[in-house]
């Protein structure tokens, strides 16, 4: 952070601008990233660039990774009403993704143990099994 701020320091105004103009624009939310903490960075980027209203909020619409569906469905007017929507959508799926983590681990688990069972059924059938025995006639 403090060696980004040097770095700009010493660029021209124009130059700096440019850079983050041009950074702005394709950048997404990281998947460990806040929708707070990425709509903060995208709000002092478009501060320094001279972004606001709708193109600002179609562009932190356009970067919301996994949740911009359901912040589309809200139909937010405002950048408010963005950020509203964005953070109930990400308590709603972030709690289903753990759900889904879970119930993979435990499927998984699942199959492990059905394929052992498998394996000992096997074992024991084939030790239990009468082995044949020599008929003589005569």
């Amino acid at each position: 952070m403090i060696l980004r701020r040097l770095f700009y320091c010493y660029q021209s105004p124009q130059g700096v601008k440019y850079k983050i103009a041009r950074g702005i624009f394709p950048r997404k939310q990281e998947e460990v990233e806040s929708v707070d903490s990425y709509i903060v960075e995208m709000q002092k980027s478009a501060k320094i660039v001279g972004l606001s209203g709708d193109t600002l909020q179609l562009t932190i619409l356009n970067g919301l990774q996994y949740i911009q569906n359901c912040v589309l469905q809200k139909e937010p007017k405002t950048l408010q009403d963005l950020i509203f929507a964005a953070r109930l959508a990400q308590l709603t799926i972030s709690a289903t993704k753990d759900t889904d983590v879970t119930l993979h681990a435990k499927l998984d688990e699942l199959m492990k143990s059905l394929e052992d069972s498998e394996r000992t059924a096997a074992l024991v059938q084939q030790r239990d099994s009468p082995k044949p025995k020599r008929v003589s006639f005569g």
